[in-house]
């Protein structure tokens, strides 16, 4: 019947259970045929017996079936089955013997809930919206203010700051909406932002100081806020933590940002913090605060902006149980605060949830504005939501407020300063045809401005000119000038050809033929000189006479040939030459004498005809025209014919060896000749021979041959080499020995042959190679030696091009080895790890080899070193000692054991930390010794035992913690050890109370301190403490001037003289001459019988100093004088009269016949209408129509209605028209003026015409 297992029970046989109740032990069912079967353990309830029932049981009840169980009396004992459990203790027969039952007399209550359930018979979790403490009957609403989400809580959260609940059973809370805001907790509601300011649903920033930090609730949750910006310095948050209670915070940063959390108590003394990088978490250390105590949470960024999390875990001290949900999400920065508008936005309205950009022509500069700001003459604003006015730039201007653009500067004007409010005319001599300029500009040169304010520039006329800028007026041209054009900016020299002798001309004069003018701005002409004349006019200069022409005299208009014989090649001649020798001339007019032809001279001058010039002779000749002598041939040159121009070349194979030859000589054998015009043949070089005559070239012995002769003639004198040498190319002069490293055995040869690898031929010439021996080699060709096998190497044959690599494990310290038996295996200590090397290598530091032949060395292991190279062994650092590395090369690699730690054997590759009770302050050691008493070691691997702080003692040796003293109890040094050594200290001034004056350390000595255990952290003084009585005058006293008058009804509380101040003004009605500040004095009101605590006696509106009858209600003012107030007073500027004349006695005739007219005119209106109404079909009569038929009868009848009609209008009107109440005042003008009900400004002229006020105009206008 224990076991786990289920079994199968059969119950009435065709029945089935329709409802089944199990319990621990055992379990019934109550059938289809409505009978109730049981089976399990039992104490006499199924069948009388203890006996435990597999089987089920059918119940038999005494007072039938239909009677529940829970109401039978089975036993008959008088108890009822519900209350009868047959249990000793047990004697409420409640079913829960004592000491279980918490109600052992109450058999309707047997149990005690736990917090956050509640019932009688059983518990229940309290519902959402609800809470129940321990021991409740019920669970009980939240209330408004308060809620809770989650079932099962013994107590309802306040509604977060930013949030409200204005319901009671309340599941969540409601955020504020946009425009509202709530700082506090538990709140019912929302504030509407203020003027100038705004509350965002989506934007909020706690605050940096105490005085500014956002409210938390008081439970557990998850906070989202944000650090937005770089300018967001840091939040601080503000939780009430109830007595008793602890916290512990977690913050995770966002991501790539590295926030820092830090808490404080509610004197902002750091109590803990978190610097880690994406998570931080700290607590109170599971202080028990004695008292509510205000905790301030700090989150500060390190680096990077972003959402964050706060999870806080709020907790009781004593068991560590939370109160609230740590993960319920709270967004705790929005709807908490209003924000100020910032600059260049304003807000002039309440529960607004963003705020207004400034218009275009205003700014806002300050922030949480209700208002814009026009900008003034001189700034303007073009962009909206701005903090400032833009300065008119240069080259604009504003003259009017609230200018959304600058007006650039007119043509004629310019502005050149900023912030202008009006723009500047141009100067004389200045122009400026743009709008928006900083400047005018200067006239241009040519031009010139002879007025102020202009626009443009005036061109100066031909024959005047201006070369300067900014100039008023133009220059005549000076005598040797001219202008030619407008505008111009200089006066232009009269050119070479021309000249002027007068001012202020557009031209100049030409010069004549026969004369000149050769400089610019000239004022006279010049004659032509000798050699030179002029045809034509207005030239600069004379034209020389051509060659072949000359002029003899000055002023000259023509030039002369020259005649036959005689030339001239110049310019400018007065005369005619001679023809030169070698020339002839036979014309007139001649610039240049003729040359004889090449090849012909003529030795005579003055020659007139082409007969005077000879032919040259053979042997000679004339290279050039105009010879007047023959040339000879040189040599290498010869000329067999008569009057040539040149000699000829002796050719290639020839020479001439005299001058004036007039034929060439062939070259011999074993000469050549390669070139032409020479004067001589050269001989054969060696290595080269010439066997046919007339030659221009030799030949080459060929390769493999040599001639050492010159001059020779044959082939045959070219000669073949000798074995052992070579000749590598044509035309040598001598065979070459063949080089060491190669050889040549045969004659003839143009090359030698290098001696092949594993060879070597150590001298010149040789016809052989030779073999490397034993223990050499040779590699390469072209060898003059071999090379001895290198340490670590060996060569075990003769003619060998290589030599072989020792193994690894071996080494060769030797050269020329010729057997592998040389290689010698590696010792102990030493290694060698690779191919051919010539020495063993030793261990390095850190390593070791005990082995000989080895390829590696051991790292020494961890907790040992080698100290030195060649180790065969490693050595194992001592006790106190460790090294956690492997391959420690030094004694030094073990360490000591920190401070903290200790090592107790040799070779130990760690140490270890003492536990917590231990430390050790110094290095190398081999144990931890005990904390002393007074004294604690919290966590292990510390270096320093820690003294217990103030308020606390650890007993004992080898504390791991301390205790604290009572609350309110303090140690008066460091490192007590008993809890005799803490002393009560009530104020917490760390003096305790036995030696203490002042227990609550409010500055009042406890013998005259009416509160002498009263409020603490506070001081007395006459700011916090009027009457000195060491009672706190906002918490703690009621009458804080001790005048008998409590502080809630004392206008004065701090002024034991008074207690009433009916004006407000801070000073009390004892000392006050004036109580109502009337500015009439108390006594002044006594005398006029006004009251002296109203300012306004009879409520009319105008305070009693003004009011000419303050106890009238009617009436204030009196300005004639005359006693009769101004309201009342039909003549208020008149003071010998105040009625009006009897208006019926005067206008009763006017009255009565405008009467009389208008009962005449009705009169007449309804005869009319009777007649019209006579010819009204029955089908008109019954519609709404107010038109007759459109019939001439009736024509005249409606022009008398008509009439009619716009009488009684005009009556109306009259009637109508306003007239001047007795309360209108008269002005300066004669004017009556008053203001209706309405609100209309009404003025009657002295000529009975009226006007009224049109507000939307400003104007006065004619009343119709």
């Amino acid at each position: 019947m224990n076991g786990n297992a289920p079994v199968h029970v059969n119950l009435s046989t065709g029945s089935s259970a329709i409802a089944i109740s199990a319990g621990a032990s055992a379990t019934c069912a109550i059938l289809d045929d409505y009978s109730l079967q049981c089976w399990g353990q039992q104490s006499g309830e199924f069948d009388g017996t203890t006996d435990s029932l597999l089987n089920p049981h059918t119940m038999n009840f005494t007072l039938g079936a239909e009677v529940a169980y829970s109401d039978q009396d089975l036993d008959g004992d008088g108890t009822v089955n519900a209350l009868d459990t047959h249990m000793a203790g047990d004697d409420d027969g409640d079913g829960v013997p004592v000491p279980d039952d918490p109600y052992p007399s109450n058999p309707s209550r047997w149990m005690d809930c736990d917090s956050g359930s509640w019932g009688r018979l059983s518990c229940s979790p309290a519902e959402a919206g609800h809470y129940a403490e321990s021991g409740d009957l019920y669970h009980t609403p939240c209330s408004v203010g308060n809620y809770q989400p989650e079932v099962g809580y013994p107590l309802c959260y306040d509604a977060s700051a930013g949030n409200f609940v204005d319901v009671s059973q309340a599941t969540v809370q409601s955020l504020c909406s946009a425009g509202t805001y709530q700082p506090d907790l538990g709140q019912s509601s929302c504030v509407n932002s203020s003027a100038g300011n705004y509350t965002s649903p989506s934007f909020g920033d706690a605050g940096s100081y105490s005085s500014s930090a956002f409210n938390i609730s008081a439970m557990s949750a998850e906070y989202n806020g944000s650090i937005h910006s770089s300018s967001d310095a840091q939040d601080l948050y503000m939780m009430v933590v109830p007595k008793d209670h602890g916290v512990t915070v977690g913050l995770t940063s966002p991501s790539g940002a590295d926030f820092d959390l830090e808490i404080y108590n509610e004197s902002l003394t750091l109590l803990n913090g978190s610097y880690s990088t994406s998570y931080d978490k700290t607590s109170t250390n599971n202080t028990n605060f004695s008292a509510d105590t205000n905790l301030y949470i700090l989150v500060s960024p390190w680096s990077g902006t972003g959402q964050y999390t706060l999870q806080i875990w709020l907790f009781y001290a004593a068991d560590g149980t939370l109160v609230g949900n740590p993960s319920m999400s709270v967004d705790v920065e929005i709807g908490t605060g209003q924000y100020q508008c910032s600059p260049g936005t304003y807000q002039p309205g309440i529960g607004q949830s963003s705020c207004i950009d400034a218009s275009p022509g205003y700014y806002v500069s300050g922030s949480g504005s209700t208002t814009q700001t026009p900008c003034s003459p001189g700034s303007f604003q073009s962009g909206t939501a701005q903090a400032s006015c833009l300065l008119a730039t240069p080259g604009n201007y504003v003259n009017i407020y609230a200018a959304i653009d600058q007006t650039p500067a007119s043509p004629g004007h310019y502005v050149n300063t900023s912030g202008a409010t009006e723009e500047v005319a141009c100067a004389i001599g200045t122009y400026q045809p743009s709008m928006g300029q900083t400047s005018c500009l200067d006239a241009d040169a040519g031009y010139y401005v002879p007025s102020s304010g202009s626009s443009f520039q005036t061109a100066c006329s031909p024959g005047t000119y201006q070369p300067s800028t900014g100039q008023s007026s133009c220059i005549d041209a000076s005598p040797g000038y001219y202008v030619l054009y407008y505008n111009s900016t200089s006066q232009t020299a009269c050119p070479v050809g021309a000249y002027q002798p007068s001012t202020g001309q557009s031209f100049c004069i030409d010069a004549s033929p026969g004369n000149y003018v050769n400089t610019v701005a000239a004022t006279t002409q010049t004659p032509c000189d000798i050699g030179s004349y002029q045809p034509l006019s207005g030239q600069d200069r004379c034209n020389l006479a051509d060659p072949g022409n000359y002029v003899s005299s000055t002023g000259s208009t023509t030039q002369t040939p020259c005649d036959v014989g005689t030339y001239q090649p110049n310019w400018g001649s007065p005369s005619c030459m001679d023809s030169p020798p070698g020339h002839y001339i036979d014309t007139t007019g001649a610039i240049a004498a003729t040359p004889c032809l090449a090849g012909m001279y003529n030795p005579n001058s003055g020659s007139s005809s082409a007969d005077a010039c000879i032919p040259s002779d053979p042997g000679n000749s004339v290279p050039a025209d105009g010879a007047y002598f023959q040339t000879p041939c040189t040599p290498g040159h010869y000329q067999p014919s008569s009057g040539q121009t040149s000699c000829l070349d002796a050719d290639a194979g020839y020479f001439v060896a005299v001058h004036g030859a007039n034929s060439q000589i062939t070259c011999g054998l074993g000469t050549f000749n390669p070139d032409t015009a020479q004067s001589s043949c050269t001989d054969a070089s060696a290595g080269h021979y010439v066997d046919t005559p007339a030659s221009t070239s030799q030949i080459a012995c060929t390769a493999g041959t040599y001639n050492p002769s010159t001059g020779s003639s044959s082939a045959a004198d070219c000669l073949p080499t000798d074995a052992g040498n070579y000749v590598p190319m044509a035309g040598a002069a001598a065979q070459i020995p063949c080089a060491i490293g190669s050889y040549q055995p045969s004659l003839g040869q143009a090359s030698c042959t290098l001696a092949d690898p594993g060879h070597y031929v150590p001298t010149e010439q040789s016809q052989t190679q030779l073999e490397c021996l034993l223990g050499t080699f040779q590699p390469y060709s072209g060898a003059s030696s071999c090379s001895d096998a290198e340490p670590g190497h060996y060569v075990d044959s003769n003619g060998s091009a290589s030599q072989t690599d020792c193994p690894p494990t071996t080494y060769n310290p030797a050269t020329g080895s010729d057997d592998r038996d040389d290689c010698i295996d590696v010792g102990p200590g030493h290694y060698s790890d690779e191919w051919g090397i010539a020495e063993q290598l030793e261990c390095a530091p850190g390593t070791y080899q005990p082995n000989s032949g080895q390829m590696s060395c051991i790292d020494s292991d961890s907790g040992h070193f080698v100290a030195s190279s060649g180790a065969t062994s490693q050595s194992a650092c001592p006790s106190g000692t460790y090294n956690p590395s492997e391959a420690s090369g030094s004694a030094a690699d073990c360490g000591p054991a920190d401070p903290g730690h200790y090592v107790d054997s040799q070779a130990s590759s760690s140490q270890t930390p003492c536990s917590p009770g231990t430390y050790q302050s110094s290095p190398g050691q081999l144990s931890c010794t005990d904390a002393d008493p007074g004294h604690y070691v919290s966590i292990e691997g510390q270096a320093e035992q820690i003294p217990a702080s103030l308020d606390t003692y650890a007993s004992g040796t080898a504390s791991t913690s301390t205790e604290d003293c009572p609350e309110s109890y303090i140690t008066l040094q460091e490192g007590a050890d008993s809890g005799d050594d803490c002393f009560l200290d009530s104020d917490g001034d760390r003096i305790h109370d036995t030696a203490d004056s002042d227990d609550d350390n409010d500055g009042v000595d406890d013998g005259i301190d009416m509160c002498p255990l009263g409020l603490m952290g506070w001081s007395s003084s006459p700011g916090s403490d009027n009457d000195a009585d060491g009672c706190k005058d906002t918490e703690e006293d009621a009458d804080d001037d001790n005048d008998g008058f409590p502080d809630d009804g004392d206008a004065l509380p701090l002024n034991p003289a008074e207690h009433a101040d009916n004006d407000g003004d801070g000073l009390g009605d004892t000392e006050d001459p004036d109580d109502d500040n009337d500015g009439l004095t108390d006594s002044d009101e006594a005398a006029a019988g006004t009251d002296s605590k109203d300012p306004d006696t009879d409520d009319d509106g105008f305070g009693d100093a003004v009011d000419a009858f303050p106890k009238d209600p009617t009436e204030w003012a009196d300005t004639d004088g005359d006693g009769y107030g101004d309201n009342g007073d039909a003549f208020p500027g008149d003071a010998s009269k105040h009625l009006e004349e009897d208006l019926m006695g005067k206008y009763g005739f006017v009255i009565a016949l405008l009467g009389a007219l208008l009962v005449f005119g009705l009169g007449g209106w309804m005869v009319l209408r009777r007649k019209g109404e006579a010819t009204v079909t029955e089908a008109a009569e019954h519609t709404h129509s107010v038109e007759t038929p459109a019939q001439p009868v009736y024509e005249q009848e409606s022009e008398l209605e008509m009439n009619t009609g716009q009488f009684l209008e005009e009556l109306e009107a009259d009637l109508s028209r306003p007239t001047a109440p007795p309360h209108a005042k008269m002005n300066e003008q004669g004017q009556l003026v008053w203001v209706d009900d309405a609100g209309t400004v009404y003025a009657q002229n002295p000529d009975g015409s009226m006007v009224t006020f049109n507000v939307s105009t400003g104007l006065w206008e004619p009343l119709e």
